[in-house]
């Protein structure tokens, strides 16, 4: 009998594995984390670290260098939001710097992966810019086509 192809090997991607501890580390720390704005911030540093593990399966299942983008955008979110905790006194010195030493080694891996899409030949990531839409105005006649007429 065939395997399908939904229970095939997943891809490895030393920057997806780098991801994990990461992921763990901010999960245990901020489940100590007291209620109210905490716990929003708290919640932010989870969502940007998973937001950048999802990319990073993203970029597995053959998407290219617009998910290494985002992943590299969240993991920066994680260190910001993660220094702020640090600063409001939500966490210690020592477990900050810890978890910073998870964020720096997935944004790394990062890095190179995002280096060996580049020389692979993927295109770079096209940043999403909203266009308005120009205003349709008359047009006007100039003097040398009305005087034509």
């Amino acid at each position: 009998m065939r395997e399908s192809s939904v229970l095939r090997e997943p891809v490895r991607l030393p920057a997806l594995e780098a991801i994990h501890p990461l992921i763990l580390a901010l999960c245990q720390t901020t489940r100590r984390l007291p209620p109210g704005d905490c716990a929003d911030l708290a919640l932010r540093l989870r969502g940007a670290a998973l937001a950048a593990a999802e990319a990073l399966l993203h970029v597995a299942a053959g998407d290219g260098a617009a998910e290494v983008a985002l992943a590299s955008r969240s993991l920066r979110e994680v260190a910001y939001h993660l220094d702020l905790a640090r600063r409001l006194g939500y966490l210690s010195l020592g477990t900050a710097a810890e978890i910073l030493e998870h964020q720096t080694r997935a944004s790394l891996e990062v890095a190179v992966l995002a280096r060996a899409l580049e020389r692979r030949g993927a295109p770079p990531p096209v940043p999403e810019v909203k266009r308005v839409p120009a205003l349709r105005r008359p047009r006007l006649l100039s003097v040398f086509q009305r005087a034509a007429r």
